[in-house]
């Protein structure tokens, strides 16, 4: 009987492909992380202007497109101005009684439905789409008009043509051309930012005038 001690020892096997497909899972793993990290940075803006065009939507764009040409608007300051006045809620009416997606009061409303000869307009037709955007582009065109700067209509607009006025004949309220560069009303203040805003974001979003 042998002795263990003098059985012959096997030499130890060779484990082939340890060390290599240890490494080959490390650098695929690091390709994976770095794929990821080139797809993120890749993507980035477009996923932030996929997050901005939740907050700032194209809706109506038919009606908004048809009315901004026929009264020379920008169509991005026709959404700038619905964005801010009801969010895109049709059905939306303000604590002045202003309704529909331009916020537009039953007086004014009626005034430029005669303006226009519109035939039959009651005020509910404020609540749909098509006609309060052609009253409100109509309306806007006509501060423009009264007022030159696109900021002053704008005040006009939230704080009624009467405000204006006082404002802009103050010489403390603007600028050499006429231009509000003060609003004594806070609100309208910010109102006029926040439509100007809006207007700037739609034609970054949706590269529209």
């Amino acid at each position: 009987m042998r002795s263990v001690q003098n059985m012959p020892r096997r030499a130890p096997s060779k484990r082939h492909g340890g060390c290599g497909a240890g490494f080959l899972v490390f650098i695929l793993f690091l390709a994976v992380v770095i794929g990821v990290i080139w797809f993120i940075a890749k993507g980035s803006g477009s996923i932030t202007d996929r997050i901005r065009k939740t907050q700032y939507p194209i809706k109506y764009e038919h009606f908004i497109e048809k009315y901004a040409k026929e009264y020379n608007l920008e169509p991005s300051l026709v959404f700038g101005v619905i964005r801010t006045e009801s969010d895109f809620d049709v059905y939306a009416v303000s604590s002045a009684d202003a309704k529909g997606l331009m916020q537009i009061t039953d007086e004014t409303a009626s005034d430029c439905a005669k303006k226009i000869k519109m035939k039959n307009y009651t005020s509910d037709m404020l609540f749909d789409p098509e006609t309060n955007i052609k009253l409100g582009c109509y309306y806007l065109n006509y501060l423009i008009g009264k007022y030159k700067h696109v900021s002053n209509a704008l005040a006009a607009y939230n704080g009624g043509p009467g405000n204006a006025d006082d404002w802009i004949e103050s010489d403390e309220n603007t600028d050499s051309s006429g231009k509000l560069v003060n609003i004594p009303f806070s609100e309208t203040q910010n109102y006029v930012r926040r439509v100007l805003e809006a207007q700037q974001m739609y034609k970054e979003l949706y590269n529209i005038n």
